[in-house]
């Protein structure tokens, strides 16, 4: 017997119902690629993002450590007293020339054409106090304990109030105390309470970096290190003061500095990119140097600027 009052069962699916699954199967699955394309594109955005930043606070940070150090001379200034280089030492630290434009020697072979570079000349800060007195300009230095590392051949000043001696070091003996030679006899016989420190000349300068991208450097007594990538360009500017009354009246690039011994304060302007392409949507055009940069590399760029103190220059 058969039951005609059940309904058919289903045997297959027509051509117009498969076509209409697929169809949103599609659409489904387009939906999910698109999701993840633009999360994955605002991972890359942010990630890039944070590098950039991240770069620019640790250059910004590096510099302008060593700005504020810049003209260090003990317990003493520049403006009072100009170091003097022991014969046949030829170091130029003066007021007028503490901070420059260029490294001794010329700007580095590598560096970027177009940007700029920031030399600094300083006695480094951690000084060493002498404990035993000098009886005469040519007796040997002597601390309680080489702290800087000071080796043979290394230039190094001492300074009281009054005077700063830069001299090569011909010996360096004994763990504590020890006493440094210099190479020829010091302008004056200096006492317990002087203080001894490595002199340092630091420059900043922008050249191509281990990755093939630019990157900023900095040497450190003729020894170039690779600082942090993805810096494009270093723009100094520096803040004169006009009118003698102790404050930067306008920032001006080297070649417009009417006179170095008024130079108050420091402008640094860094040109930041990321490392990978195509993170941002298209062009990004950023304002460096008074005009639009705007590189079709689809690279995340941003401007840090920073202003520092001279601080052995202010009053």
């Amino acid at each position: 017997m058969f039951d005609h009052g059940r309904p058919a069962r289903q045997q297959g699916l027509t051509l117009v119902e498969i076509l209409v699954a697929i169809l949103i199967s599609l659409i489904l699955i387009a939906g999910v690629i698109q999701i993840f394309v633009g999360t994955r594109q605002t991972y890359r955005f942010q990630d890039a993002l944070a590098r950039v930043q991240e770069n620019g606070r640790f250059a910004a940070e590096t510099i302008s450590r060593d700005v504020r150090l810049a003209g260090f001379v003990g317990c003493t200034t520049l403006i009072s007293v100009t170091p003097n280089p022991v014969p046949p030492l030829a170091v130029d630290y003066t007021r007028d020339t503490y901070i420059a434009a260029v490294p001794t020697g010329g700007a580095p072979a590598t560096q970027a054409p177009g940007t700029d570079s920031l030399t600094l000349r300083m006695l480094e800060p951690a000084t060493m106090r002498l404990n035993v007195d000098m009886l005469n300009p040519g007796d040997v230095v002597t601390v309680p304990a080489n702290l800087q590392g000071v080796q043979v051949g290394d230039v190094v000043g001492v300074a009281d109030c009054n005077n700063v001696d830069l001299f090569t070091v011909n010996a360096v003996a004994g763990a504590g105390p020890v006493t440094v030679t210099p190479n020829a006899p010091l302008r004056v016989a200096y006492v317990t309470g002087a203080e001894l420190s490595r002199y340092r000349e630091v420059t900043y300068f922008v050249a191509p970096g281990a990755s093939g991208d630019l990157a900023l450097w900095r040497r450190d007594d003729g020894v170039d290190t690779e600082l942090v990538d993805g810096v494009e360009d270093l723009w100094v500017r520096y803040g004169e003061d006009l009118d003698n009354d102790g404050a930067p009246d306008a920032y001006v690039d080297a070649g417009a500095v009417i006179d170095w011994s008024r130079i108050r304060s420091v402008r640094i302007a860094l040109l930041l990119v990321s490392n990978e392409d195509n993170v941002t949507g298209g062009p990004q055009p950023v304002d460096f140097r008074g005009a639009a940069v705007a590189p079709a590399d689809g690279r995340y760029r941003q401007v840090l600027t920073t202003t520092i103190g001279l601080r052995n220059r202010l009053p």
